[in-house]
């Protein structure tokens, strides 16, 4: 998985860019600072993902040239892994002044003319913009710029780089097209846009705007030919309960990590049900037969792999990858990565 928040021009995270997500998290996500760690414990951390990053690059090496039938030479192996850890050269932030109005207005026609808003909105709070994909094909909604933080912190030089180097991994692109000069208008406008406070939301409040967002993009946009059923209504209580039915038998005995989560935003999205109906795992699971995946599955793969085991085989229908918008868009950190 690619780290998202980098410094390098390659986009391999360097020492300084892992010690700063760890020492202040990711806001906006489920990463939380840990500023009581002491300096060795935070090095401590950085080698075991530096280690589990290199790791991952070889594995999946070999698990390619393996399934190509082509022979692992560990050299080669070797170089790959060095290739795709080593952090390149770093991009140097330039001293960024104050804003002025005629920096933010040059920013403001940069963000139209790099096309900024396709993704962002006019306003930049990303509203009614057609939904992109991730490097994994998972939906991936662009960041509310007026009222949300940054996910890299609302401090000029942390923009400069995102808009820079772009986020590896997710749609947001390194932007070349432009000189510092106008990078930094870019980042005076950006800085512009924001509201204070800015707004602190659970994750759950988050799964629950997610939703309703959803919901209304496939009413105007008509993603994918998708409906949404509504909270509390006829059709999203039937669809619950048929699939809670066929679910339930090969489900029982696999609980949802996410109770946190899917409970109430389940209870809250469907409206009021039975205890145990409104839960990841028993809304949207495939294991029930002639069930379409609508709007209630997260995929978070506990359903799957219960059907595996029980030997249905589950596998889900290219369409329900516009479904994962629910959890995906909470930026779970470490598993789902960020948005």
């Amino acid at each position: 998985e690619p780290a998202r928040l980098v410094s390098t021009r390659n986009g391999n995270p360097a020492r300084e860019d892992l010690r700063a997500v760890i020492r202040e998290g990711v806001p906006g996500t489920s990463m939380t600072p840990l500023p009581t760690l002491s300096d060795t414990e935070v090095e401590q951390l950085v080698d075991i993902v530096v280690q589990m990053r290199r790791a991952g690059i070889r594995d999946q090496y070999i698990a390619m040239l393996e399934e190509d039938q082509e022979p692992v030479d560990e050299h080669d192996v070797a170089d790959v892994v060095e290739t795709g850890s080593a952090p390149g050269e770093p991009v140097v932030v330039p001293e960024i002044p104050p804003p002025n109005p005629n920096s933010i207005a040059a920013g403001q026609a940069l963000y139209v003319q790099q096309t900024c808003h396709s993704c962002h909105g006019d306003a930049g709070t990303g509203d009614d913009t057609a939904p992109v994909f991730d490097h994994r094909g998972l939906p991936s909604y662009p960041r509310d710029l007026v009222h949300d933080v940054f996910k890299g912190g609302n401090h000029a030089p942390s923009i400069y780089l995102r808009i820079r180097l772009g986020m590896p991994g997710t749609p947001h692109p390194a932007n070349v097209a432009v000189d510092e000069q106008q990078l930094i208008a870019l980042v005076h406008y950006c800085l512009s846009l924001g509201k204070t406070p800015k707004r602190s939301l659970t994750n759950h409040q988050r799964a629950v705007q997610a939703w309703r967002r959803d919901s209304h993009l496939s009413d105007s946009a008509g993603i994918g030919g998708i409906s949404f059923p509504r909270p509390g209504s006829t059709d999203a209580l039937r669809h619950a309960a048929s699939v809670r039915a066929g679910a339930q038998d090969t489900m029982r005995g696999v609980s949802s990590r996410r109770d946190d989560l899917g409970t109430p935003l389940f209870a809250e999205v469907i409206g009021s049900l039975a205890r145990g109906v409104a839960r990841p795992h028993d809304i949207g699971c495939g294991p029930a037969a002639g069930v379409s995946l609508l709007g209630w599955c997260c995929l978070c793969g506990i359903c799957q792999s219960a059907s595996a085991n029980a030997g249905f085989g589950l596998q889900w229908p290219p369409q329900s990858v516009a479904l994962r918008s629910v959890y995906f868009r909470l930026g779970l950190a470490g598993k789902f990565g960020f948005f």
